[in-house]
């Protein structure tokens, strides 16, 4: 599968899977990726809740209670932050990023003709 880190734009495709840190993560967000039936959204909870904002903390318990009440068959996984968890997240954002508007990186390179 290939994968793509929010925020950014949501490109549909049921192969491509979602990197998402909580805190980034919206009932609207969530919601959108379920509509575009993606392959697999993997959250990223931070490893300590307590430097959260009120206003955050308020976003997180509004989606969690969302998660509870919506059916679906997208894969949610989640993970705690961690130095590598978040290397990773970096690497595939900057994979993404060079994709630029493209959907695949398949579009995004031209192909080699083969004589």
């Amino acid at each position: 599968m290939e994968t793509r880190v929010l925020p950014g734009q949501i490109v549909t495709s049921p192969r491509r899977c979602y990197l998402v840190k909580l805190a980034d993560l919206t009932v609207n967000t969530y919601l959108d990726l379920l509509r575009h039936s993606v392959a697999g959204i993997l959250i990223i909870v931070p490893s300590d809740f307590s430097d959260l904002s009120k206003e955050l903390r308020d976003q997180i318990q509004e989606l969690e209670q969302t998660m509870l009440e919506e059916s679906t068959s997208v894969p949610v996984y989640f993970t705690v932050e961690s130095e590598d968890i978040l290397n990773v997240f970096e690497t595939v954002k900057q994979s993404g990023d060079s994709l630029g508007p493209k959907s695949s990186a398949l579009q995004s390179k031209p192909l080699k003709t083969f004589v």
